[in-house]
């Protein structure tokens, strides 16, 4: 199973990081990823797909906030669906498809991708980790997401389980 390398892999990446609200930072791929069975299923992902989207969610900023290599995933056993799904999900300015409203438009397109960045946005989102950001003296700009969730479309269902998560307290 490759969530069970995936976890040790973001673990290692992320060790000493912390996030804009002062929390260890590890914080955040654990709840992107505890967010992943209830997306997957009002998305119909199939076993395959989840097991990536799982994987993907603990080590979707690995690449861009770590400097993981997209081969060093590749070595350590990652699967090929969920690296192509951390790809999706890493911005890259120098690349016009991973910036800019292209980045969000790619991965609609991607089933696997698609869930992981919505989990990823509602973690972002989280009203509990926006008010201990603002306690951290940290910027937040209102409604920063909700361009992205437009173009990621998200259905009835899911908006209504953002909506809901988005309360939930996180620590």
């Amino acid at each position: 199973m490759g969530i069970l390398k995936a976890k040790p892999i973001a673990i290692l990446a992320h060790d000493g990081q912390v996030d804009k609200g002062g929390a260890a930072y590890i914080g955040h791929p654990y709840r992107v990823a505890d967010k992943i069975s209830v997306l997957a299923k009002l998305s119909n992902l199939n076993d395959e797909q989840i097991e990536a989207a799982r994987e993907a969610a603990w080590l979707h900023d690995v690449i861009e906030d770590a400097g993981v290599t997209e081969q060093e995933l590749r070595e350590d056993g990652i699967s090929e669906l969920a690296i192509e799904v951390i790809e999706l999900l890493t911005r890259d300015k120098h690349k016009p498809e991973r910036d800019g409203d292209a980045y969000y438009i790619n991965i609609k397109a991607h089933p696997v991708a698609r869930v992981v960045k919505v989990a990823d946005v509602a973690d972002n989102s989280n009203k509990s980790r926006i008010a201990r950001m603002k306690a951290n003296g940290q910027m937040v700009k209102e409604g920063k997401y909700e361009h992205a969730l437009e173009l990621l479309e998200l259905t009835e269902a899911e908006q209504k389980w953002f909506d809901k998560d988005i309360q939930v307290v996180v620590h």
